[in-house]
């Protein structure tokens, strides 16, 4: 979503919060309410009409959407209920558009919300500039659960129903989001020193990492059936625009989704070096070598589908091979270290990333180019699989 607004479609039954909501989302310049709706009904119908291309913004172009903001009726029960079933649908048919609600204290639906897998959510109480962090964040790929909602949801004991897997998938969650969240609240700090802050910075790396295996291996369970599908929700094959690759639902693909699971599950095992040859790798401590598995594993995860989207044929690949190979790269080593980590000296600062990201050609001369057999793994998972 570089270089643009995010695209959001809200979901308000009272008018009055709808247009004062409205308002106050579209003074940032990075925020947008693209379409409004006051029922599910009409939510329904507008993303149907988005997967059908018709839904226009007010240049003529199909309306993108980055995000789905619903708001939680409390006194108003079977609403209440109908936006949930819509947000499973939703979740059941775009596994990757986020979904994030506006909620009062009191609502008893936070355990459900949580269980199938709503990104995050807002108190209504809350400021809107926390209210604008969380679209932000749940926009960018992350959750965002309120510390008050997740005890509130342990208190009440909302787990008691589900099966093990989900109550182990919940508890989890619960305990990463909160612990991220308190990292989160002191790297805002202005008075940590150089070493706190790297330390801070390197254990909401590992929670993200964390969070994202836990979502991996215990995905939330799609307990709506095609009977019970509202029609007017578009199914798998649709194209609904969304302004991320990685959100189309004709992306999902079973056979190698189930492939970087169980490599995944892998992960969890020894990671000792049995072959007779040192590898770089091996100065990491166990828990580090996993991290960075888990990155590498992510990443190529998200390059693979962004390459299935944009149909590079066999032939472009072997030519692109070089550059992917090269930004993904990149881009672990950014997550691995931190992008604004810094080296601090007697004398000078020294930015981490832009120091490894200078030596690029020694990289792919010395490593990269060496890599045994990459085309016909690419090949593979994107044309055979």
């Amino acid at each position: 979503m570089e270089n643009r607004s995010i695209q959001i479609l809200s979901i308000e039954a009272d008018p009055v919060i709808q247009s004062g909501l409205i308002a106050c989302l579209n003074r940032f310049p990075d925020l947008h309410v693209a379409a409004e709706a006051q029922t599910v009904a009409s939510a329904e119908l507008m993303l149907a009409d988005a997967a059908a291309r018709k839904l226009r913004d007010s240049s003529g172009e199909p309306m993108e959407i980055d995000l789905i903001l619903v708001g939680l009726p409390l006194r108003d029960r079977q609403n209440a209920s109908a936006s949930l079933t819509f947000c499973q649908q939703v979740k059941a048919t775009y596994p990757n558009l986020p979904i994030l609600l506006i909620a009062d204290r009191q609502s008893p639906d936070f355990g459900t919300a949580f269980q199938i897998g709503i990104d995050g959510c807002c108190l209504r109480d809350s400021s809107i500039l926390d209210l604008v962090a969380s679209i932000r964040r749940v926009a960018a790929g992350e959750t965002s659960w309120a510390p008050a909602i997740l005890q509130q949801v342990s208190v009440g004991g909302q787990t008691r129903s589900l099966s093990w897997r989900d109550r182990l998938r919940f508890a989890s969650l619960q305990q990463i989001e909160t612990t991220l969240a308190k990292v989160s609240t002191n790297l805002n700090t202005d008075r940590l020193s150089a070493i706190d802050r790297a330390i801070l910075t390197g254990r909401a790396r590992e929670l993200k990492t964390a969070r994202w295996l836990v979502k991996r291996l215990f995905s939330a369970p799609d307990s709506v059936s095609q009977s019970d599908a509202n029609p007017l929700i578009p199914n798998a094959s649709s194209q609904l625009v969304l302004a991320s690759p990685l959100a189309k639902p004709d992306l999902v693909n079973p056979p190698l989704q189930n492939l970087f699971e169980r490599i995944a599950a892998k992960l969890q095992s020894n990671l000792e070096n049995l072959t007779d040859s040192p590898l770089e790798i091996d100065i990491l401590r166990s828990d580090k070598k996993r991290e960075l598995f888990y990155l590498i594993l992510r990443q190529f995860e998200g390059l693979i589908d962004e390459l299935r989207f944009s149909q590079v044929t066999i032939e472009q690949l072997s030519l692109k091979l070089p550059i992917i190979l090269q930004d993904l790269w990149a881009s672990v080593t950014t997550d691995f270290f931190g992008r604004y980590h810094t080296l601090s000296t007697d004398d000078r600062h020294i930015e981490i990333i832009p120091t490894l990201l200078q030596d690029v050609a020694i990289v792919q001369s010395d490593i990269l180019s060496k890599i045994s057999q990459p085309s016909e793994l690419f090949n593979y998972l994107l044309f055979k699989t």
